[in-house]
């Protein structure tokens, strides 16, 4: 019974002397303060989503998380390089789309056509060649339809006036 004691008198000595220590310490003898522990953890997460996008060819989302970087840190000028060549990325990607898509126009491969418009306008959205081009074509599918449809029901008229 008395050891037990003497074990729980020296437990509480230990830990008084733990928490007198650990309550001693200031923010200063960390390696980072909360704020920046954060904004690495945030950066760095970035980074990665970033180079993520940038595999994937999305350059409007690595773009997005590059900015957030820059934001973070904008004392870090390899941000302001990255966003930089994201930039010369999406603008190549945008004119090689943009361009098979019109080849594929002019050789009446309509759904090829469709596919690289689509990802021009998922590089830049608002791109007034792809949508004037994706325009054409959903009209010429539309026109088609139309056709087949009247050509179908012209079929039917007549073979029910050769029944009568």
């Amino acid at each position: 019974m008395k050891i037990t004691k003497i074990r729980h008198a020296l437990t509480l000595i230990l830990l008084s002397g733990l928490t007198t220590a650990c309550s001693s310490m200031h923010k200063s003898d960390y390696f980072y303060t909360d704020h920046q522990y954060t904004d690495y953890v945030s950066a760095s997460k970035h980074k990665q989503l970033a180079k993520i996008e940038l595999k994937q060819k999305n350059y409007q989302g690595a773009l997005m998380h590059y900015r957030i970087l820059e934001a973070l840190q904008p004392d870090n000028p390899e941000f302001k390089n990255r966003i930089r060549v994201t930039n010369a990325l999406a603008s190549r990607n945008l004119d090689l789309e943009i361009s098979k898509g019109t080849l594929a126009l002019r050789n009446s491969k309509w759904n090829v056509a469709k596919r690289h418009f689509l990802k021009a306008l998922n590089i830049q959205p608002h791109n007034k060649t792809a949508l004037e081009s994706l325009r054409k074509i959903n009209t010429r599918e539309v026109k088609q339809v139309q056709t087949t449809h009247l050509r179908s029901i012209q079929r039917k008229n007549i073979y029910l006036a050769e029944t009568e």
